[in-house]
């Protein structure tokens, strides 16, 4: 499993994912929409943390710098 979130993408996702279950507990947010805020919010600390998304994964998708090779010799 290689990291596919660059540093951009992986802020974005902490705050988006902070502010979305602040909603949640904050304000009056009930039903689908509350626990939709939870599992958005908590799916995108998460990949955030191991800087691992498995959607872009599927798609083949990447923000994550690519590791340059030293020349050797």
């Amino acid at each position: 499993m290689r990291n596919n979130l660059g540093a951009t993408d992986r802020t974005v996702r902490i705050v988006v994912g902070v502010v979305l279950l602040a909603l949640r507990f904050f304000v009056p947010v009930m039903g689908f929409l509350g626990g939709f805020f939870v599992l958005v919010g908590a799916y995108l600390l998460v990949t955030a943390a191991i800087g691992y998304c498995p959607v872009y994964h599927l798609f083949r998708y990447s923000t994550a710098r690519e590791e340059r090779q030293q020349p050797t010799g």
